[in-house]
């Protein structure tokens, strides 16, 4: 919704907060603009991480993925032999080495990490008639992996706190299938410490039937745990006395697939922001070049909107009566929150020159980001805007708050 007045939004805003229905409201004028989202409780399943590691247990292989690997003597292999063993098979083995030599314990620090890599390195060859030193492809990716497929990875803070929430240990028949999959989820990670395996591999350096066996070990694991879970989650639907058919078993592998994923966004009310006689903007007041003091100014906006039904500086005769009114609203707006601060003339000069124009470069680019936080909660991928998004064309630049 764009530029809707305060006495319409408030009761929209409670009604679909009490309703768990989203709302996004935009704001473009002049070269500001303005998108904030509520949302009652969203969940995440496929966050799209920038930088995630391959998921390979090396620190806790299961037994057919221990025998597999453990068939494969590096060692005894001749060069040819050597040139197509996954690097997986390479890490496992020197990663067992380095286990012997330090009392069973995987690398956690740096400088660990970077003996293990070492004793990797060394295992190369020179070349026949040349001191040039020889590591092959697989082999260097077996370094690459040692950085982060060698260390025990703990559950991240973000899912933890998703299998200790209330709605996760007390379910009820009003429980999505979100919160019955993490309730399974939570007792599988409670007996095996850990998150049920991605099942899929990098591409790597290593010859077709190697790489497809081992791929398989992967996929075959993957599916016991996440077939473990369904069946899990199918016993608490009927202890909950739901259809059967409330969760499907696609929709548990695709769960389990990204565990690592899961995200819970809880975000507040619309109302209550405009209602608070204070809102916490301590931190970002303390920077005199924040963007919250565009928010600050649209707030007042709103208020001059409401009151006088008209944009200030919309009319040229008056502009400079209109900036003195704005400028009143917005101090009152500071006093109310229990703030002290001043704002610069130049923006609130600069808001009253816009006269309520809507420029369509802003509003374009608005409109992209809006339409693009409507399809994270619609399809339950990345994580949406949190609260308040602030866009500042004048100097090209952005940022978000949570208000």
């Amino acid at each position: 919704m764009r530029n809707v007045l305060e006495r319409v939004l408030i009761p929209l805003s409670k009604h679909l907060w009490e309703c768990e229905v989203p709302l996004l409201v935009c704001q473009s004028i002049g070269f500001l603009g303005y998108i904030r989202l509520q949302i009652k409780e969203h969940t995440v399943i496929e966050a799209h991480p920038d930088n995630e590691s391959p998921d390979l247990r090396l620190d806790q292989p299961w037994p057919a993925l221990n025998d597999y690997l453990n068939s494969i003597d590096i060692e005894q292999l001749d060069q040819k032999e050597k040139s197509h063993v996954p690097p997986v098979a390479i890490l496992h083995y020197y990663l067992n080495k380095y286990k012997d030599s330090h009392d069973g314990n995987v690398p956690q620090k740096r400088s660990e990490r970077e003996q293990l890599q070492q004793m990797i390195k060394d295992s190369g060859h020179s070349e026949e008639g040349n001191n040039r030193f020889i590591l092959e492809e697989n082999f260097e990716q077996a370094i690459h992996y040692a950085n982060t497929c060698a260390t025990t990875k703990p559950i991240p803070d973000h899912v933890q706190t998703i299998l200790d929430d209330d709605c996760c240990v007390k379910l009820t028949q009003n429980s999505s299938s979100f919160w019955i999959m993490c309730s399974a989820l939570r007792e599988m990670v409670q007996a095996e410490g850990a998150l049920p395996l991605k099942g899929t591999l990098p591409d790597m350096a290593a010859d077709t039937q190697s790489y497809i066996t081992l791929q398989n070990i992967y996929q075959k694991q993957a599916q016991n745990q996440a077939e473990s879970i369904y069946r899990r989650a199918l016993e608490i639907i009927r202890n909950l006395g739901l259809p059967q058919d409330s969760i499907t078993e696609s929709e548990v592998k695709y769960f389990c697939k990204h565990s690592s994923e899961l995200h819970l966004i809880r975000g507040s009310c619309l109302a209550d922001e405009y209602q608070k006689t204070s809102l916490d903007l301590t931190s970002y007041l303390e920077d005199p070049d924040s963007l919250i003091f565009y928010y600050v100014i649209l707030r007042g906006l709103e208020r001059f909107l409401s009151e006088f039904n008209a944009y200030p500086g919309q009319l040229d005769d008056q502009v400079e009566p209109d900036i003195l009114k704005l400028k009143g609203i917005i101090n009152k707006l500071l006093n109310e929150w229990g703030y002290s601060h001043v704002l610069r003339d130049e923006r609130v000069h600069e808001v009253c020159r816009y006269g309520g124009a809507e420029l369509h470069s802003v509003s374009s680019i608005l409109g992209g980001c809006a339409a693009q936080e409507v399809i994270k909660v619609i399809t339950h991928q990345y994580k949406p805007l949190v609260n308040t998004f602030i866009y500042d064309l004048i100097n090209s630049t952005s940022a978000t708050f949570c208000l």
